[in-house]
């Protein structure tokens, strides 16, 4: 597959071929990253958030799926990269990247992602969330009705659940 996708990579080359016309499978044109791949995906999450088409709450949702999604690849996969450079491996994948130019690949991708992400929630989202009267306001704005409301709310709904419970087997 050949294209450029919304980070300006090349995705893929055409394959070399090997004696006789077969392709040699282990050139690492034919490989994408996966890590990597993920931060494309995301990119594509990010562009539903983007599209005017798609109703402005369910923009908002698939941001937060982004950022979400996000968290969790750094939890784990790039967690599993920064691992790798700690323990000194450096054998390229299939697709002939070492763990440490991977980290550096994503870092430039993870970069401009959330910047795009920060680049829509305050210069679209929330301007258009503005707008149907759907404001968030920042602590420091909160008048003293809603600084109260927060605090029950938190008192009874939230710290709730945040609070362990001992339970007696009797």
């Amino acid at each position: 597959m050949m294209g450029t996708p919304i980070s300006g990579r090349r995705v893929a080359s055409p394959p070399r071929r090997a004696a006789r016309g077969r392709h040699e499978l282990d050139d690492p044109s034919l490989y994408l990253n996966r890590e990597l791949s993920v931060l494309e995906f995301q990119h594509r999450v990010l562009a539903q958030a983007r599209d005017p088409a798609t109703p402005l709450l369910e923009r908002l949702r698939f941001l937060g799926i982004c950022s979400t999604n996000l968290d969790e690849f750094f939890e784990i996969r790039v967690s599993g990269l920064r691992q790798q450079v700690a323990y000194g491996i450096e054998q390229p994948g299939s697709d002939g990247q070492t763990p440490r130019q991977v980290l550096a690949a994503i870092a430039i991708e993870a970069h401009r992602l959330v910047d795009e992400q920060y680049s829509l929630l305050h210069d679209v989202l929330l301007p258009e969330l503005k707008a149907t009267g759907i404001e968030l306001l920042a602590p420091s704005e909160w008048n003293e009705a809603q600084r109260a409301w927060i605090a029950d709310y938190f008192r009874t709904e939230v710290a709730p659940v945040l609070t362990p419970m001992g339970l007696d087997p009797a």
